[in-house]
């Protein structure tokens, strides 16, 4: 199983890393091919598992480039539907 890097996120800035030990309002989950955002509640209440599931459904990023700049990227933010 990969490792998965979490980022927590702001709105406000949009996309900018939430200070260290806060929540932030959106969590993004990566596996270094995809990602998926989650509110912070729901990523303290998931499994690995589940989020690997979710990533595993996700559209991965061309070359899997988690350093992709955010118009490039092609992410699934659940839930999808």
């Amino acid at each position: 199983m990969s490792e998965l890097m979490v980022t927590r996120l702001l709105l406000d800035p949009m996309g900018a890393e939430a200070p260290d030990g806060e929540p932030g309002q959106v969590v993004q989950v990566s596996d270094g091919r995809a990602n998926v955002y989650l509110e912070p509640d729901e990523f303290e209440e998931l499994d690995q598992g589940i989020i690997m599931a979710m990533l595993s459904r996700a559209i991965p990023r061309p070359g899997g480039d988690t350093t992709a700049p955010a118009a490039d990227r092609r992410d699934v933010q659940w839930p999808c539907g």
